[in-house]
C-alpha cells in the first residue's frame, strides 16, 4: 500500500452518513488479495480499531508492517489470522504476546478501480 498524496473522491453512498474525515484511502500494492482486490486498486477504509471476524481490514503488525487482509478470529481466544484471497500466499497467524504488536487501522468498505 502506498500513499501517493492524490485526491480520491469517496461517493456519499460509501460514507453512509459518516464524516469523510472518518475515512482514508490507500493504493494497494501487490496481489495477495487477488482476485478480490487488484494491484493498483484504491481501498476506501473506515477508521476503526476493531472489525468483525471475516471482514477485510488494514492491519499493522510486527512493528510497522502494514497489510490488507481478511481478519479471522474467535472472540475470547488469544489469536487472529490475516488471510489473503490469493492462495499462493500463506495465512499469517498471530497469537500470544505478538498480538500486542498488532492493531487494526480500519475496515475496507469499498474498492475504487480504474481501467
Amino acid at each position: 500500500m502506498k500513499n501517493t498524496g492524490n485526491e480520491v473522491i469517496i461517493p456519499l453512498s460509501v460514507l453512509d452518513g459518516r464524516n469523510s474525515d472518518d475515512f482514508f484511502v490507500l493504493r494497494v500494492i501487490g496481489d495477495s488479495m487477488y482476485p478480490e482486490i487488484l494491484d493498483g486498486d484504491c481501498a476506501i477504509v473506515y477508521r476503526t480499531n476493531s472489525v468483525d471476524s471475516g471482514k477485510i481490514a488494514i492491519v499493522e503488525y510486527e512493528s510497522g508492517k502494514t497489510t490488507i487482509k481478511r481478519v479471522n478470529y474467535v472472540c475470547g481466544e488469544n489469536w487472529l489470522e490475516l488471510i489473503p484471497a490469493n492462495t499462493a500466499y500463506p495465512i499469517k497467524h498471530i497469537d500470544g504476546a505478538d498480538l500486542g504488536n498488532c492493531r487494526i487501522l480500519g475496515q475496507v468498505v469499498a474498492i475504487a478501480r480504474t481501467f
